[in-house]
């Protein structure tokens, strides 16, 4: 896709940064699934302003890999696929709880979310009342487990197709390349 504003290129350019990034990390493939799970999950949450925090607090408790959780979770939860997440957490959760609130006063929250810091949006969730808090959790428990299992299985898989295809060039290499064992 190519485009005159930079703006929008400056995104590719970071997604594809943050994804050849991703690519990249080493390690056990079973903590790298549980990362990326744990990422796609946390991503997908209303929880903008806790990102983070969540990703170290229940990487620790999964023993997930925190750099690949970090990574998927900041591609995931981007300035296009926010606002999505927002109004499917919202709408499902609040039908799930039967909560009053309109969609004018969430979006009135992520905009507020957008340029406060950390202590502001805590204030300001406080302040919204727990009904607000709980159907966008609800609702976004609910959005965020499907992309949370197809990372971790696609993560898994593809380790598995890596690491079969690193196996046959090894044994590729091996058979052509004897090593001369008389000299």
């Amino acid at each position: 896709m190519l485009t005159t504003n930079n703006k929008q290129l400056s995104i590719i350019r970071k997604g594809r940064f943050y994804w050849l990034k991703l690519k990249r990390i080493k390690g056990d493939p079973f903590s790298l699934a549980r990362g990326l799970a744990l990422g796609a999950f946390v991503g997908v949450t209303p929880t903008i302003p806790f990102h983070t925090v969540l990703i170290l607090l229940l990487g620790a408790a999964l023993r997930a890999n925190l750099l690949a959780a970090t990574i998927f979770s900041i591609l995931i939860s981007n300035p296009l696929t926010v606002p999505i997440f927002y109004y499917l957490s919202w709408w499902i959760g609040s039908r799930l709880t039967g909560s009053e609130i309109g969609w004018a006063q969430v979006k009135n929250i992520i905009t507020t979310l957008k340029t406060a810091g950390i202590m502001d949006s805590v204030s300001m969730l406080y302040q919204t009342g727990s009904e607000l808090i709980i159907a966008l959790l609800t609702g976004g428990i609910i959005i965020a487990i499907p992309p949370a299992i197809a990372a971790y299985y696609a993560s898994l898989y593809l380790s598995y197709k890596k690491d079969k295809r690193k196996a046959k060039n090894y044994l590729d290499y091996a058979l052509w390349h004897k090593p001369s064992l008389g000299k």
